[in-house]
């Protein structure tokens, strides 16, 4: 009898593969797909620079380009006119860019959290792929304690004493003349970063200090953020209405002008030196994949904001994206992208097939020029929090305040500093927008790593009439689903549709397909089981005691699958 039951285990499992060989799809954190024929494979070297506006590459000041030599680079690149960022401050967002997952879906999202193991990270698939992993980087964020190190084999980190751009870059440079290809260099720059102070040379460069700049302002400028009681957080937490009134009181034009230099001048001085590591790096390695970015914009008070993390306004929104490839012919798009996509990318680029988990898609790829694109946010950590959605669909961005339960509506062709809030104009618009929300709020919850499985009673093969129960997990919340749609009670037959179970009696063909339950498991939230297929096989046609049977039931669903496939082919 337990032989008869092994080898009717192995059958079903013939079955199942048979007739449904990719039920599962390739798991998040799994290697499979990934050569490791490593002679085909480009190097990459990603760039990140922290907190970069988008308007800086084009922009001027003194009559000298803030970014030349970046913006000439640019030139004879991919330029994206319309990146955005996953989330407006550093770790959610540098998750999304590791994964190619939106915040919801990775759930790092707020204070301490940490990037799970089972999340393959981009080092990691990069890594499996047979490249040797390299990591040069400045933020506190992206360190072992947050999960972000996983997949490299090199993991330089320099935030508890962050060296400037020219420092940095030479690391880069030495990491990179010792790596052995195919590489993956990644180098994370924060000169841009509070506190703004850049060298002598770019102060000079851009004409600071003002000589109309008051000596009380210029002391503010150049301690800026420094500390809770700096203007910086003393203006940001007037803002969030933490505080009733300010310490400081408002800048004059002549002052935040001297920000404003100060910040250009920590552009030029990263300018100057990562133009420098690209050199370096295609002096060597001509054939190198590069991708210049940031992991969030700054706010330099527009909407009385500074710094970022507690808006999803454009200053902090928008990032310069950059893509430089062999056979990449030059172009600037202006199509809506995000920092999801530059994974798929990569991927692409390096001859790799991308991950079916991922939710980016390849930057290079046709795709809808409006999008959508999302993002989110709740700021740091307390108590200078938020509950930010957003979406921009075209021209049309909505901001929904979910603490506040209120919306922002902006035309922002139009309306690039986002002043006129047309949410009360166009409700029908915010609608609209707020159901691409929900539906992506959706899919993040199935894009989540899925641990969960369902329980079948009884398991094995299924025969229309008989009675099954599919068991969820212990939790909350719990919606069935088939093939991607809710199941709704329909009694007597089918009943538990919101419950832990669900129960089909009897079973009839209709039912085969793939049953998946969303529920809360008062742990990680919202999430999915792993799907579980059902088959429904005639009456009585599994002898329960006749192997030869089951070989035969098998060799029958072999034909039925060669001859579907057939009848594809000619359809194609």
């Amino acid at each position: 009898m337990a032989t008869r039951s092994r080898l009717l285990g192995v059958l079903v499992a013939c079955v199942i593969c048979l007739l449904h060989p990719r039920v599962f799809g390739a798991p998040i954190g799994g290697s499979s797909g990934a050569s490791t024929e490593k002679s085909s494979h480009p190097n990459i070297v990603l760039i990140v620079i922290d907190a970069w506006r988008a308007d800086r590459l084009d922009a001027t000041r003194n009559d000298q380009s803030v970014m030349p030599a970046l913006l000439e680079w640019a030139s004879h690149s991919v330029r994206f006119t319309n990146a955005t960022t996953a989330c407006t401050w550093t770790r959610p967002a540098m998750a999304s860019l590791f994964t190619s997952l939106h915040v919801g879906a990775h759930q790092v999202d707020f204070g301490n959290v940490v990037l799970p193991a089972t999340i393959e990270t981009l080092a990691a698939f990069f890594k499996s792929a047979g490249y040797h992993t390299i990591a040069v980087q400045t933020n506190g964020h992206v360190t072992h304690a947050t999960g972000l190190d996983q997949g490299f084999d090199v993991f330089d980190d320099y935030s508890a004493a962050v060296p400037p751009a020219e420092t940095l870059t030479d690391y880069g440079i030495a990491r990179m003349q010792e790596a052995e290809a195919p590489f993956l260099l990644y180098v994370h720059y924060m000169d841009m970063h509070v506190p703004y102070w850049p060298p002598q040379t770019y102060q000079t460069l851009f004409g600071y200090p003002d000589p109309a700049l008051s000596q009380d302002e210029q002391t503010i400028a150049e301690h800026f953020a420094d500390g809770p009681d700096s203007y910086l957080f003393d203006q940001v937490d007037y803002t969030l209405g933490l505080k009733p009134t300010r310490r400081y009181a408002e800048l004059s034009a002549t002052g935040k002008e001297a920000v404003w230099t100060l910040y250009d001048g920590e552009c030029r001085y990263a300018d100057t030196e990562v133009m420098k590591l690209i050199n370096a790096v295609v002096q060597e390695h001509p054939d190198t994949v590069f991708v210049v970015t940031a992991d969030h914009g700054e706010h330099l008070f527009e909407h009385a904001q500074l710094g970022h993390g507690l808006t999803l306004y454009n200053p902090v929104f928008r990032v310069p994206l950059i893509l430089n490839a062999p056979g990449v012919t030059p172009a600037t798009v202006s199509s809506v992208v995000s920092s999801v996509d530059i994974l798929p990318t990569l991927a692409i680029l390096a001859g790799l097939p991308a991950r079916p988990t991922w939710q980016g898609r390849d930057l290079l790829a046709s795709r809808d020029p409006d999008g959508p694109i999302f993002s989110y946010t709740r700021g740091g950590a307390v108590p200078r929090t938020v509950d930010l959605d957003g979406v921009r669909l075209g021209s049309m961005k909505l901001i929904h305040n979910v603490k506040a339960e209120e919306y922002e509506l902006y035309n922002v062709e139009e309306d690039p500093g986002e002043l006129n809030n047309l949410a009360s104009l166009y409700p029908s618009v915010v609608a609209e927008l707020q159901a691409l929300l929900d539906a992506h709020h959706e899919d993040n919850i199935r894009s989540r790593v899925r641990t969960a499985t369902i329980t079948a009673s009884p398991s094995g093969l299924i025969e229309e009439g008989m009675r099954l129960a599919l068991t969820a997990p212990a939790g909350s919340v719990y919606q069935w689903k088939k093939d991607g749609a809710d199941i709704t009670d329909d009694p007597p037959r089918v009943t538990g549709a919101t419950a832990r179970t669900l129960t089909l009696n009897p079973v009839v063909p209709e039912d085969a397909g793939i049953y998946e339950c969303r529920f809360d498991d008062g742990a990680k939230s919202l999430q999915y089981t792993q799907p579980h297929l059902l088959n429904v096989l005639p009456p009585n046609s599994v002898p329960a005691t006749s192997p030869p049977a089951l070989f035969v039931l098998v060799a029958i669903l072999i034909g039925l699958r060669i001859a579907r496939r057939r009848r594809t082919t000619d359809d194609g």
